[in-house]
């Protein structure tokens, strides 16, 4: 699964002016080992059952997990055909952020993205499937024929070198995955409708309005509700609201519009813990030397998930959502902010909920950062030595057209001093800026990450030798690690135009 690339594809950065919508085209798709390209998306040249020795469940046997429940293949997977290994978590699920997955035994669905399964093992519970260049091992462990929890335990760029890159503990769902959870995923209709929810294309008919939602049961499954709108009671896609129309308990609809999603560790793709505490800001008055004007407020619950509403605003420039530890609760991370484009909430009516995940700066990566910059002999614009945490500072993350990480690019700004560091680790998930040698890199690395501590407002110019990149106007925050994108939407001619 694409855990923390994906979910930075999905952020426009708001502080600023440049980004552009991506297109995603799959013209000269790069699919990457064990992929070719089918009908615009990539998918597996074969899937494989059993290069490790192990031995899949055949979806017409029905036989037992490893934990000794039936595991419903002979219904979970309408797609594999008789006499077929079956990837025994195959069907409709649904995830702790009520958004629906479809897995067969050659991809992996969800939000629009299919993510091809190069391989897998139902003895040892283990997936591997492939995304933007990358490779992931999820690792999963059955509750009931109905609930499963998954964790990824490994990730690379390169499949023949993937391995765990810690010891997952199945006996704890809420710390056992590198410290932590366990995410959970619950057929969609319980047991008895795994039938008729394990179709490829994630819909299942909605009894209210005739349309096909997004493969959720609706009011009429058996459940009180299992539609986007999570604890409440109608059909509605509104969260917490108990009407058929959009308001409140009152048949009032609340003013302002929402943004829901994740904070999580971009570098390690982990989920943030509960009780993180954020708030939604106009940073307008902060880039003209003022504070930072709160909108509203919340607070992430089980695996960083969270929704803030009642925001209400008419900036155009953008809002950042910005996520720090409570008052009085223990310091795990540094402030961090991430941009959300008024493209993202622009044409929302009062009621209506942004889908967007959010960033932290963790406390163990901002120590690193820190460590580092010392000792390159980092300083501020008056030449004093200086860290990121002393200042704040811009993390961009460049990616090609194809949504890629973009090794080889450069980030520098119009006016000013900033300074640009670079990841120069040669493996997915690590960091340092300094190489073995101690040296620091000219470009970005294999992860397209650029550390800018007290960067100024000013423009700023991405570069790199084949890829076209638009500008972007913007600036750190006092205190704050602001997370951005820089996606490039073209190449460069052989003028370098």
């Amino acid at each position: 699964m694409r855990i923390f690339w994906l979910s930075l594809l999905m952020i426009q950065f708001a502080v600023g002016c440049g980004s552009k919508d991506e297109d995603e085209s799959a013209d000269g798709m790069d699919c990457g080992e064990g992929t070719h390209e089918e009908d615009g998306t990539c998918v597996a040249d074969a899937t494989t059952d059993g290069d490790d020795g192990s031995s899949d469940v055949d979806s017409d046997d029905g036989s037992a997990d490893d934990d000794g429940s039936d595991d419903g293949a002979d219904d979970a997977d309408a797609d594999a055909g008789p006499g077929t290994d079956t990837i025994e978590i195959a069907g409709t699920w649904i995830d702790i952020h009520e958004d629906t997955h479809v897995i067969t035994d050659s991809s992996w669905s969800y939000t629009g993205y299919i993510d091809p399964i190069l391989d897998f093992s139902n003895d040892e519970d283990w997936v591997i499937t492939t995304a933007l260049g990358q490779y992931y091992r999820t690792r999963w462990i059955w509750e009931s024929d109905t609930r499963w929890y998954w964790c990824v335990t490994a990730l690379s760029t390169d499949m023949a070198s993937l391995e765990d890159y810690f010891t997952p503990d199945p006996d704890d769902l809420d710390n056992g995955c590198d410290d932590g959870i366990w995410a959970p995923m619950d057929r969609v209709g319980g047991a008895d409708d795994a039938d008729a929810d394990a179709d490829t294309d994630g819909g299942s008919a909605d009894a209210d309005s005739g349309d096909d939602d997004t493969g959720a049961a609706d009011a009429d499954a058996g459940s009180e509700d299992a539609d986007a709108d999570a604890g409440s009671e109608d059909a509605d896609a509104d969260a917490g609201s108990e009407d058929a129309d959009g308001g409140g308990a009152d048949g009032e609809t609340e003013l302002g519009f929402g943004v829901a999603g994740m904070l999580f560790n971009p570098f390690t793709g982990l989920p943030a813990a509960a009780g993180i505490c954020l708030a939604a800001v106009d940073p307008t008055p902060a880039l003209l030397g003022g504070g930072l004007d709160i909108l509203a407020t919340g607070m992430t619950g089980e695996a960083g998930a969270f929704e803030i509403t009642g925001i209400e605003t008419s900036s155009t420039l953008g809002i950042v959502i910005i996520a720090q530890d409570c008052e009085g609760a223990d310091t795990t991370m540094y402030p961090s902010g991430t941009g959300i484009s008024s493209y993202t909430y622009g044409a929302l009516a009062d009621g209506e909920i942004a889908s967007s995940n959010i960033f932290q700066l963790t406390t163990d990566m901002v120590g690193a950062i820190d460590a580092d910059l010392i000792t390159a002999g980092h300083t501020d614009s008056d030449g004093a030595p200086a860290t990121f945490s002393e200042h704040g500072g811009l993390i961009a993350f460049m990616f090609d057209a194809e949504g890629s990480p973009a090794p080889g690019a450069t980030l520098d700004c119009a006016a000013g001093y900033c300074p640009a560091y670079y990841n120069t680790a040669d493996m997915v998930g690590s960091f340092s800026l300094l190489d073995t040698a101690g040296e620091l890199a000219t470009s970005t690395g294999l992860d397209g990450v650029a550390v800018l501590p007290g960067a100024p407002i000013t423009t700023y110019l991405p570069t790199h030798p084949t890829l076209a990149f638009d500008s972007l106007t913007t600036g750190s925050l006092p205190g704050i690690a602001l997370f951005f994108t820089l996606s490039s939407d073209d190449v460069l001619d052989d003028d370098g135009v």
